[in-house]
């Protein structure tokens, strides 16, 4: 047997690979194989469902078919590749298309490799290691496609000029980057986004408070909510976040007369949320789809809510703080973000001279980077190991709310790192 091969890839951290294909079997053939390897991976049955793991999962490496339903592949690399967040991320098309003007097709509107099943798992995989050891720029998109087509990629994402525009900007077209409604099937995704409504949202803004009617729920596109409790003193103790993967409303849910049960305030902008009547939402209700989704999203947002009672009982103040920033990375896609210590001290429950305590010995240890309001998580695996449980146990609800009973790699998987396949 061949010596088994590595690839380390220090600038990238752990690969993250979208599988763009209709066909389940073949989707968990690769699914198995770059698991096994350690790699992040995320599935998508169809061309939407593929933008949208796209934008808000950043993934390292896109493997896609050209025949995808509702988005096919020419059109999904032509977006991909016309939005800056996505420009730059390498793309492998595999297709049975074996006509050289179709493959040109293909390479034209951005992808950096097109292979042509049957396709082994050693081609693939050298093609997916080249890719990743090079971290090179992928191609810029080719402007000679029919007119037709070029519409059809402005309609489904408009590319923004900066970041800037790209957090401000209304959503006019129907791509959705809130996870649990880009979840729904496509006929009630449609539905839906005739009676969602883009609100630009403020840093630090409230949109609920205890005990206020609830007249609108809201769609997170991104950015970080947290739902608080509101003590007699004043104090502020965080027992949720949010951010893309959920709602905000839930007792909506449950009451067609909704009342708030806590504060909820914006703590990170990134884009806008989209906003639903109470009215619209409960007659949604009623079709079945998102029912089922946001029963899920309740139970998981509860267990939450009590996970966190727990850890802010039993846990300590530097167990606590690994734990929301790593939530919070999550919540962000991203390892830096912005984080005053006031604000991060009231989410704990704490005093500031006690954050700047745990604060500065996460830092020694060289886990985090945190100054000028700026704070960096450097060494994720070694934070996580310094988190409480509950990150784990609220990071493994969330996966199964959005991924449902999608195998997932086994720890060992996980500890592996991108490795080539054996060869006898």
């Amino acid at each position: 047997m061949a010596p088994r091969t590595t690839i380390e890839v220090p600038t990238l951290g752990t690969p993250r690979i979208l599988l763009a294909d209709s066909d389940a079997d073949i989707r968990a053939r690769y699914h198995a194989m770059f698991a096994a390897a350690g790699c992040i991976v995320v599935d998508a049955a169809d061309g939407h469902e593929a933008l949208v793991h796209a934008l808000v999962r950043r993934p390292t490496l896109i493997l896609t078919s050209l025949n995808l339903p509702v988005l096919d592949g020419i059109a999904l690399c032509e977006v991909l590749r016309r939005d800056q967040s996505t420009s730059d991320v390498p793309i492998v098309v595999i297709t049975t298309e074996t006509r050289p003007a179709e493959l040109d097709r293909a390479r034209q509107a951005g992808a950096n490799v097109v292979l042509t099943q049957p396709v082994a798992p050693e081609q693939l995989w050298r093609e997916a290691r080249r890719l990743l050891a090079d971290g090179r720029r992928a191609p810029a998109p080719s402007e000679h496609h029919p007119p037709e087509r070029r519409e059809l990629a402005k309609s489904v994402a408009r590319p923004a000029d900066s970041a800037a525009e790209r957090r401000t900007s209304s959503i006019s077209s129907p791509i959705l980057r809130n996870r649990l409604l880009a979840a729904l099937p496509v006929a009630d995704r449609q539905r839906i986004t005739a009676v969602l409504k883009p609100v630009r949202m403020a840093k630090r803004q409230v949109l609920y408070k205890p005990g206020e009617a609830i007249r609108q729920v809201y769609f997170p596109n991104g950015g970080l909510y947290s739902i608080v409790a509101v003590l007699l003193t004043g104090t502020l103790v965080e027992v949720a976040s949010v951010g893309d993967e959920g709602m905000l409303g839930v007792e909506a849910f449950l009451d067609d007369r909704p009342v708030a049960l806590a504060e909820t305030v914006l703590q990170m902008p990134d884009t806008n949320a989209l906003a639903m009547s109470v009215a619209d939402f409960r007659k949604e209700l009623g079709y079945g789809a998102l029912h089922r989704a946001v029963e899920r999203y309740a139970s998981v947002l509860l267990a939450q809510v009590m996970q966190s009672a727990a850890c802010n009982a039993l846990h300590s103040v530097r167990q606590r703080c690994a734990r929301w920033l790593l939530m919070t990375a999550d919540r962000v896609h991203q390892a830096e973000f912005e984080l005053p210590r006031e604000f991060l001290a009231a989410m704990l429950g704490v005093t500031r001279p006690t954050l700047g305590e745990v604060a500065a010995a996460l830092q020694h240890d060289r886990l985090i980077s945190y100054a000028r309001r700026r704070m960096q998580v450097i060494d994720r695996k070694r934070l996580e190991a310094e988190s409480c449980e509950c990150y784990a146990i609220t990071r493994a609800r969330f996966d199964e709310l959005l991924d449902g009973l999608r195998p997932r790699p086994s720890a060992q998987a996980r500890k592996t790192r991108f490795a080539a396949p054996e060869h006898e």
